[in-house]
């Protein structure tokens, strides 16, 4: 799922922009969820969700977390489908490219529990915590225009040239000074970890202690 582009000359760690997308129609569909086909009724569709859910969430946020504060500039290229964990990978990339063609949706809360704290703050850190709750809340789908709107995409491409944009885009921070560049990204990525607060109350009863 990814793809690395290094600059001319001598390239170090700092100049190497890292783009993230799928293959298919899907960015990134989220968890598998396979094992709920043929559970109709809601209680044991959320009983089967959350029976695995604590190592699930905790290798996928140690991964979103070493996405995020990589010290590369990192490009998120959303060709399709972004559902729940593929939301939230994107979320973690420096800039954010989609296709019309893009959905994104928060499906956790139908499914038995909300996002974890981190998660949310990347939300209400780009679009605020009313918008946030929002998108966590309701789960529902939105388009990459709407978000676009909302302040989360960078750019919204024709699916066929989504590709070639964002190596255009990642051509033209490579050009930039390498060490200048991961400094940038380390004062944006500090001051955004500074916004990013530990829940203060107590999860009700039946949820994971990480919230």
């Amino acid at each position: 799922m990814t793809d690395s582009t290094k600059g001319a000359g001598a390239a170090t760690r700092a100049s190497v922009s890292v783009a993230v997308t799928g293959s298919g129609g899907a960015f990134c569909a989220g968890a598998d969820l396979s094992r709920l086909k043929g559970i109709a009724d809601p209680v044991e569709r959320q009983k089967a969700f959350t029976a695995t859910r604590g190592q699930r969430t905790t290798r996928l946020r140690d991964a979103l977390n070493k996405l995020e504060t990589l010290e590369q500039v990192t490009i998120a290229a959303i060709n399709g489908f972004a559902v729940g964990g593929g939301w939230h990978m994107a979320m973690c990339c420096d800039f954010r490219f989609a296709a019309p063609e893009a959905q994104f949706w928060l499906p956790e809360l139908d499914l038995g529990n909300p996002i974890n704290a981190a998660a949310y703050a990347r939300l209400a850190r780009a679009v605020g915590v009313m918008r946030a709750r929002e998108f966590v809340m309701t789960c529902n789908h939105y388009t990459a225009q709407e978000l676009m709107g909302y302040g989360i995409l960078t750019r919204v491409v024709p699916k066929e040239h989504l590709m070639a944009e964002v190596r255009a885009f990642a051509d033209k921070l490579l050009s930039k000074n390498a060490d200048g560049l991961a400094l940038a990204k380390a004062m944006a990525l500090s001051l955004e970890l500074s916004m990013r607060p530990r829940l203060k109350i107590m999860p009700p009863k039946g949820f994971l202690s990480e919230y």
